[in-house]
């Protein structure tokens, strides 16, 4: 007993059972359905995939998208170690049912994406802010409103920086050129100074070329805030700390909200279910009034499954076949309770060919004698 004895079943069943057929066996949970090849008896059967219900994929994806979002939002208490040891809840298939009948998950879902979109401009608001007080916190020494800069009528000033490499050199092109230039010193660091060059807006043209020869880089204000560096620097600290807070207060919904709404995980293994479901109908066949699929069992489960379709329907017929040397079979392992774990490693590397022998119970021993040689070595 290593590999176990597969056989291949067809299924023909009345149209009008193709839904409850495809819940129960799903519900058996011991077959794998597979696509009909195209031969002659099916050559003018038709899929089925135009009864897929493409809704379902939609309402997947939201409930995963309210579960990814809240679940970053936990109690305190349902994190850390103390999780690992608190026992999950078993939900049978009626329960899950009675789940998403009851349970509004649209409404929970527009109550997140509305939320995460705010905390994503928040974020985006936050992080302009943060560029701006960088660039403004250059110049908070200046007594100058950086709003009314450019409108000055006969003087210009002009903000920017310079490497101490050329400062003595710009200075001096600056007086030499234009004897009413007055500069002066608003911040300096380590190997930059930068500088407020004030000039009558007539002697500009000659100004310029200066300013370039010397890699002088101008600061162009380009923000709506209002007043001296230091008012700007005030305004955007109370911004920051009024998106702060109502990050804060978005963090408290969503942690009630997770709170209030466990329900999405259920109704996620529900839809999930629902899911596989809809994406075996692209396997099936369909006549007028005939659905045909094709699967593989194994020859254990046989009973199974004619017990299943004998307690729930009668229009259908099933009739199971051998694999073909050459076909591509399913393989399952089927090993004795201390060689199951050993099954592990051999589906990291691959498992045999339905028609070869199953290596898990020889290497087992193997893997056991070499896991002890190993834990020995560390103590």
């Amino acid at each position: 007993m290593a590999i176990s004895k597969i056989s291949k079943f067809h299924i023909f069943a009345h149209l009008s059972i193709k839904e409850s057929l495809l819940g129960e066996l799903q519900k058996l949970g011991c077959i794998e359905i597979t696509h009909i090849e195209e031969k002659m008896e099916f050559r003018n059967w038709g899929n089925i995939e135009e009864d897929i219900d493409n809704n379902i994929s939609i309402k997947l994806n939201n409930v995963k998208f309210c579960i990814d979002l809240l679940s970053n939002y936990k109690d305190k208490k349902s994190r850390g170690l103390k999780s690992l040891f608190t026992s999950k809840k078993v939900y049978s298939y009626t329960e899950l049912i009675r789940i998403a009948q009851q349970f509004d998950y649209e409404n929970l879902f527009s109550q997140c994406k509305a939320l995460d979109n705010e905390l994503n401009h928040l974020k985006l608001e936050e992080n302009k802010l943060f560029t701006a007080e960088q660039e403004i916190i250059k110049w908070q020494d200046l007594e100058l409103n950086l709003n009314e800069i450019e409108q000055q009528k006969y003087i210009k000033y002009i903000l920017g920086s310079v490497s101490k490499n050329y400062f003595n050199d710009l200075v001096a092109d600056l007086k030499r050129q234009a004897k009413t230039t007055i500069i002066q010193t608003v911040k300096e660091e380590r190997n930059k100074l930068y500088l407020i060059v004030i000039i009558l807006k007539e002697n500009l043209p000659e100004i310029e070329p200066i300013l370039q020869k010397n890699h002088f880089e101008i600061y162009k204000y380009s923000y709506s805030f209002l007043g001296t560096p230091k008012q700007i620097l005030n305004t955007i600290s109370k911004q920051l700390d009024a998106i702060a807070k109502r990050r804060s207060e978005i963090e408290q919904l969503l942690t009630k909200l997770h709170q209030s709404n466990q329900f999405i995980y259920p109704l996620y293994d529900f839809l999930y279910i629902i899911q596989e479901k809809e994406d075996v109908k692209k396997y099936l066949k369909k006549s007028e009034k005939i659905i045909a699929l094709k699967g593989w069992i194994r020859d254990k489960d046989i009973p199974k499954l004619r017990k299943k379709l004998e307690n729930n329907f009668t229009a259908y017929d099933i009739y199971f076949t051998k694999p073909k040397e050459d076909e591509q079979t399913p393989v399952s392992l089927d090993n004795q309770t201390l060689v199951v774990p050993f099954e592990v490693i051999t589906e990291l590397y691959s498992l045999p060919d339905y028609h070869e022998i199953d290596p898990t119970p020889i290497l087992s021993i193997f893997y056991f004698i070499f896991f002890g040689l190993c834990l020995s070595d560390v103590g």
